[in-house]
């Protein structure tokens, strides 16, 4: 609570508050305008002591006075504090009813801290649930997930260029994003507008703006291509005045043409940030909704997971989904947001976006300081070196020692697998989806994975990312994954990240996963069924061998290692040992298959010759055996490896 204080109010205010001494702090003289028709001839001033007790802003003849309060304005009431910049001493009072009370302090920083308190003050004692008029009715009515169209975004129907985004890059000093109507009539010289259609992203470059703008903004459509998309979508730039500019598909969306253009637009509006926190039904109505951030850019240290937040930027309002948040809490939060769009002075097109925690768009970070992976790019030349790599001499390959089968080395840095699995995503259509602790042990050849894995490091807590990619995972999810690894990570205080490929899992990762009987299965989650017979390949070292679903039929037998013929609906399964199948081999296979059908369900141990018609009929009949010419030059105690030597190709 300490923190926040100091945030909203200093760190002098914020002592005083926490000591106890509210009521004292926020008290001082100040010269108050008088109301009225009288106010507006004679200009005058009433020198007043204002002070704050229980709900309520008392003015007095003095400090000392023994009388009555001359004047009393309710805290419920006020709609807002804000300084007056026509001077460094004036501040004015917002009332619901729309009467404004000018104050003058007797110097800029009294006026400062008399802002900051009464501001604290009002956000305490403000009642927004019965503000904003917000029935039991107006909760129920509300949908957790509103249906895209007039007012609200969906930032999936965005990606796939159902609903189309303008957004405006403006500002000299202080560059800012914000998303406007989308229409020509919003351009405007002197700013850069981004134009998201899903599958193109456009940048228009005004005559009159400055680099600063047209370096953010080809920041955002590099974040928003890249981290949202995955690295597929064409990002189209368009000079205005120059031949770039007649694009017929960007003109065509906007139903426009370049001469639709404003000569000159008015100044782009900056509107002040608010963020309004909504918890559940466990705290009284008056405590459900609090402001708790007024100002221009704030921090994502506000946003909790067990809340949801309602993000006010003026035409621009975001609901924000806490992971840990309930039903009552989301559709209370859309509520908020529904009943402050329908407010006078915000724009006839204003929109709602609903955000979920971890899987926030690039416009929602844009509106906070310090989001994660959103800070300034450095654009600073690095040195280049001259000298080259340094060559390294060929060494002598010992192919009987590579033959040799020796434990492996635990990597460096990480432990011996006994950590845990904080949470496993699957990347899917450019998102991340929770993956159940029960089947965190099965990875599909279709699909990319990332895995959160958390261990002890020399007394310290270290984390490691994996992003695991099928062998035929999309292009579109390989490169998701990675950029997804990326936001997962800057999270995290020590953390490594780590690619791992489909058949060349390190021996840390099979050291992970095997204790949850890790296994590669065929195509997607969405399309397998638990309940068909399958055939399974044992790959991997020795010491760390796990199953991969193949193709059933004979042809995909071989002679170098173990496989797992399973029936879960029968209960019963056959493990086949090839004549060059290590013993780790063999008791993984029969590990695997009691796992698959169940401790009360028959497995069959089928040695490679020996082989019973059963066996082939379970199979779909009997073929050729990859890997059968080596059998009669096997012995014991000698195992053939293969290897596969790839060269440096390029084409």
């Amino acid at each position: 609570m300490g923190g926040l204080l100091t945030l909203l109010l200093g760190e002098d205010a914020a002592d005083s508050i926490v000591s106890g001494t509210i009521s004292g702090a926020c008290e001082g003289y100040v010269d108050k305008k008088r109301n009225g028709l009288l106010s507006l001839v004679t200009r005058s001033w009433d020198h007043r002591w204002l002070s704050v007790a229980k709900k309520d802003i008392y003015y007095y003849e003095s400090h000392n006075a023994t009388k009555a309060p001359l004047e009393r304005l309710s805290l419920q009431l006020v709609r807002k504090v804000v300084p007056d910049q026509r001077d460094d001493r004036l501040f004015e009072v917002h009332m619901m009813d729309r009467t404004i009370h000018v104050h003058r302090a007797e110097s800029e920083d009294e006026r400062d801290r008399i802002v900051g308190h009464l501001n604290f003050l009002r956000q305490q004692f403000l009642n927004l649930f019965e503000m904003f008029s917000i029935t039991d009715e107006d909760v129920a009515a509300a949908k957790t997930k509103p249906t895209p169209g007039f007012s609200f975004i969906d930032p999936t129907a965005v990606k796939k260029g159902d609903q189309l985004l303008l957004v405006e890059v403006h500002g000299r000093r202080r560059v800012r994003t914000q998303k406007v109507d989308v229409s020509v009539k919003s351009f405007r010289p002197s700013s850069v507008f981004i134009l998201d259609a899903g599958t193109r992203i456009f940048q228009w470059n005004g005559s009159e703006a400055p680099r600063v703008c047209k370096g953010k903004a080809l920041d955002v459509c590099s974040k928003i291509r890249t981290k949202e998309r995955g690295g597929t979508i064409a990002h189209i730039t368009l000079d205005q005045g120059k031949s770039s500019e007649n694009n017929s598909d960007f003109w065509k969306l906007l139903k426009a043409q370049p001469s639709d253009v404003p000569a000159s637009g008015t100044t782009a509006v900056i509107h002040m940030t608010r963020l309004y926190r909504v918890l559940g039904q466990e705290v009284d109505e008056g405590s459900r909704i609090k402001l708790i951030y007024e100002g221009a850019l704030p921090r994502c240290e506000l946003l909790s997971s067990k809340s949801c937040v309602t993000v006010d930027c003026g035409d621009e309002l975001f609901v924000w989904v806490g992971k840990e948040s309930v039903s009552y809490q989301r559709k209370l939060a859309l509520a908020l947001a529904k009943k402050l769009v329908k407010e006078e002075e915000r724009a006839s097109w204003a929109t709602i976006t609903r955000e979920v925690e971890n899987g926030e768009t690039i416009i929602f970070k844009e509106k906070f300081s310090n989001f994660a992976g959103m800070l300034p790019i450095n654009l600073q030349k690095k040195e280049q070196k001259k000298n080259t790599a340094t060559a390294k001499a060929q060494e002598k390959i010992d192919v009987l020692k590579a033959m040799h089968h020796s434990a492996p080395q635990s990597e460096s840095g990480v432990d011996d697998g006994s950590g845990e699995i904080v949470n496993m995503w699957r990347v899917e259509d450019f998102e991340r989806y929770e993956v159940e602790p029960k089947d965190r042990g099965q990875f599909f050849d279709q699909e990319s994975y990332i895995i959160h894995y958390k261990y002890m490091h020399r007394n310290k807590e270290a984390n490691m990312v994996y992003f695991w990619q099928g062998r035929f995972s999309s292009r579109n999810e390989k490169g998701t994954s990675a950029y997804m690894t990326v936001d997962v990570s800057e999270d995290l205080s020590e953390n490594e990240q780590t690619r791992v490929e489909q058949g060349k899992e390190c021996a840390h990762f099979r050291q992970v996963f095997n204790k949850l009987h890790f296994v590669v299965l065929n195509g997607r989650r969405s399309t397998w069924s638990s309940d068909a017979a399958g055939l399974y390949r044992m790959v991997g070292t020795d010491h760390h061998k796990h199953p991969t679903q193949v193709h059933r039929s004979a042809s995909s037998l071989s002679s170098l290692t173990a496989f797992v013929l399973a029936d879960p609906p029968a209960r019963s399964a056959f493990v086949w040992c090839g004549v060059g199948a290590s013993d780790d081999a063999s008791s993984r296979a029969q590990e695997f298959a009691r796992h698959t059908i169940g401790p009360s369900g028959s497995v069959t141990v089928v040695e490679e010759g020996k082989e019973s018609d059963d066996f082939w009929k379970a199979l779909g009949g009997k073929k050729a055996i990859l890997s059968r010419i080596f059998q009669g030059r096997m012995s014991s105690t000698t195992v053939v490896q293969s290897f596969w030597c790839l060269g440096n190709y390029q084409g």
